[in-house]
């Protein structure tokens, strides 16, 4: 499928795709997003999980399906997607697998995936559905609690390419800090004090 690659050349780096999933965080009402860089002995993955409303699996549905808003539609003020793009864009141009859990505080937790191998295969736009077996043995810390939305990147080969070490890896993690701390600064601080850590 030719736009596979397309999708993957939007233009973002490290920082922007994951500030890009963060708004969608924020979006949802999170007050807590946490962010883990899993070296995995050079098989990296990375994990973004927040506490916000979560989604039931008829939302999750709509929100994994390439361009899933219209631009002109009325959007709540802390609504910063405006194209339903980035998640999978910003995903893909990092990653080639894009795993979506999520949960509200009254429905079960649900589960989309796309990994672009099996795409590319298949010739046709394949979406999982089934919850994976290995999600419960992920560590606790990137488990969705109450209600919330996890985000996982694996087979992260466009990410290799700028960090090819555990070194470098890690000063990925360092760089993001303070470039977080720069774009949302305003969510930080009183009276929103939205709190985001990395690993």
């Amino acid at each position: 499928i030719s736009m596979v690659e397309s999708i993957r050349s939007f233009g973002y780096n490290f920082n922007t795709a994951i500030a890009d999933l963060l708004d969608n965080s924020i979006s949802a009402n999170a007050t807590k997003i946490q962010i883990h860089l899993e070296w995995n002995k050079g098989d990296p993955f990375i994990a973004i999980l927040d506490n916000g409303d979560g989604m039931n699996d008829a939302t999750l549905a709509k929100n994994v399906i390439l361009g899933s808003k219209n631009p002109q539609e009325k959007r709540d003020k802390n609504d910063l997607g405006r194209f339903g793009l980035g998640l999978k864009t910003a995903s893909f141009s990092m990653a080639r697998e894009l795993h979506i859990f999520s949960k509200t505080e009254i429905e079960q937790i649900c589960y989309r995936s796309w990994d672009l191998d099996v795409i590319e295969k298949e010739q046709r736009w394949l979406i999982s559905k089934k919850l994976p077996a290995w999600y419960e043995t992920q560590i606790e810390d990137i488990r969705i609690k109450e209600k919330g939305t996890l985000i996982l990147w694996k087979n992260c080969d466009r990410l290799l390419k700028i960090a090819s070490t555990l070194r470098s890896f890690q000063a990925l993690g360092v760089d993001l800090i303070s470039y977080l701390g720069t774009i949302f600064s305003r969510y930080i601080s009183f009276p929103t004090n939205l709190k985001i850590s990395v690993n």
